[in-house]
């Protein structure tokens, strides 16, 4: 079944037709026009896809740790923007 396999993008810069990608792999990039890729990783890559979003909590924890740490200094715009937000909940 054809269908059922990635193709490449079409770009036609003549007829200004760009579709978005579905999947790159190696700077090439694919359109899955039947099956689409989350049920594919859903499917094949559940582990990997579990792994990813750790990773990414990880770092978006560890970035707003940070963040925090760097601008939730005494007197600084963080700290007066969380103390508002405390005074306004009632504690």
């Amino acid at each position: 079944m054809e269908a059922a396999k990635p193709r490449a993008v079409i770009e036609d810069k003549e007829r200004q037709i760009k579709e978005t990608p579905d999947l790159v792999v190696k700077r090439q990039k694919y359109k899955m026009d039947l099956i689409p890729p989350a049920l594919i990783v859903a499917r094949y890559f559940a582990d990997e896809q579990a792994e990813v979003d750790s990773l990414q909590a990880e770092a978006a924890t560890a970035a707003l740790d940070e963040y925090t740490e760097e601008h939730g200094v005494e007197e600084g715009l963080l700290e007066e923007a969380l103390n508002r937000t405390t005074r306004s909940r009632g504690t």
